[in-house]
């Protein structure tokens, strides 16, 4: 995803039922992959034992999953406070994702041209299929190595 974009949640379940739950709040539901660490150990467990458990995840653009994106922290609240009915004072998460803005629009502007418009080919197709797309692996490569490249210089972004 681009990072000016509203991020949207994911979400997985330990039955069908509640994955037709999130899908009333709007979650998009993982057709596939893996849900790592804890979030996925705690859905496991509770899947074994017969318990009942979701998992909400924040959309982010993959050349900023090691950087803190209150954006996606954001659509996720936003979705729990509904399925809740609870009442949350986001604004200093809000103020926090438009004080990220920068750091977010410098970190695009590193990319290649080439990973630039893969990753615009691939929002066209996202945005006709409304499912998640794997991404080539040139765009991988380009965004690994360009990671690999700011960690090594030692630069926070």
């Amino acid at each position: 995803m681009h990072y000016s974009r509203e991020p949207r949640v994911w979400g997985t379940a330990t039955n069908a039922q509640l994955v037709k739950y999130l899908k009333a709040y709007g979650v998009m539901p993982m057709g596939e992959g893996s849900i790592g660490g804890l979030n996925g150990l705690l859905l496991g467990v509770a899947r074994q034992r017969g318990l009942e458990g979701v998992c909400l995840l924040g959309e982010m653009p993959i050349y900023a999953t090691r950087i803190a994106n209150p954006r996606a922290s954001q659509a996720v609240l936003e979705v729990l406070t509904k399925m809740l009915g609870i009442v949350i004072d986001l604004e200093d998460l809000t103020a926090m994702a438009e004080q990220m803005e920068p750091n977010m629009e410098q970190l695009y502007g590193f990319l290649s041209e080439e990973a630039k418009a893969a990753i615009a080919r691939f929002e066209d197709l996202a945005a006709g299929l409304g499912s998640p797309l794997e991404a080539d692996q040139e765009l991988f490569d380009e965004i690994e190595r360009f990671l690999r490249e700011q960690r090594d210089r030692g630069e926070e972004l």
